[in-house]
């Protein structure tokens, strides 16, 4: 069985332009935050006490002590393993 292939046709797509780049002084400025509106902006994003009990267990950071602790109160260890530091500062 012979096959036969058709060679791709060349793309012309051009490469992308440079960025724009504006100097940080000349730059629009962000409006002055209005004081009126600060305090309810802040109450809608700031974490309710019901968001952070996940804060009130007691967290472990080595593995073994963990195991150690498990074993004690009988408990099962809950293990999140991930690449990376976990607060996203690599």
């Amino acid at each position: 069985m012979t096959m036969s292939t058709t060679p791709a046709a060349p793309t012309t797509q051009q490469p992308d332009p440079e960025p724009v780049r504006t100097p940080l002084r000349d730059a629009p400025h962000a409006a002055p935050i209005n004081p009126a509106s600060f305090r309810p902006t802040l109450d809608l994003i700031k974490a309710k006490p019901e968001e952070l009990k996940w804060a009130s267990i007691p967290w472990q950071t080595d593995l073994w002590e963990a195991k150690r602790l498990a074993q004690e109160t009988g408990k099962p260890i809950f293990m999140w393993a991930m690449n990376g530091n976990p607060l996203g500062c690599v």
